[in-house]
């Protein structure tokens, strides 16, 4: 980003004059990508390593979770999706995670590892949210053919 500072000192004396000053912060996008994105079968949870501090280059807001290239209301339960991450500083998105195939309603036999302290999404109630949605645009949808 960058910025103008005015500098100006000043005393009982009076003032000097005002200097400007340009600067620019060496932040952009974070250039590290989430790693072992798995989904837990214990708790159908997607899962992965986050970025190491150095490769994030900025303040951390969250992660993106990408589904494919699909709408939320167009997910079928029992499908397959690929499924990225990708972490989001001050300064905008970096680099997507290799996607991972997950088959939407079902759990996989990837194994977890207890002590992972990666960040983590609850899959079950997703996949719940979208059943609620779904019922929700098919009930506009009949209302509106009806009337």
């Amino acid at each position: 980003m960058n910025y103008t500072i005015t500098v100006r000192a000043c005393n009982v004396l009076g003032g000097s004059d005002s200097s400007v000053i340009p600067a620019r912060t060496s932040f952009t996008i974070p250039v590290g990508v989430p790693t072992s994105l798995h989904v837990n079968p214990n708790t159908n949870r997607i899962m992965w390593n986050e970025i190491n501090c150095s490769q994030l280059s900025g303040r951390f807001i969250k992660y993106n979770v990408l589904i494919q290239n699909v709408y939320v209301n167009e997910l079928v339960f029992g499908s397959e999706y690929n499924i990225s991450v990708a972490a989001v500083n001050s300064v905008g998105r970096g680099p997507f995670s290799d996607p991972i195939l997950v088959e939407i309603g079902a759990t996989t036999s990837s194994s977890c590892n207890a002590s992972n302290d990666g960040a983590a999404i609850g899959l079950g109630i997703f996949v719940a949210i979208l059943m609620i949605l779904l019922a929700v645009s098919l009930a506009v949808n009949i209302y509106g053919f009806i009337k």
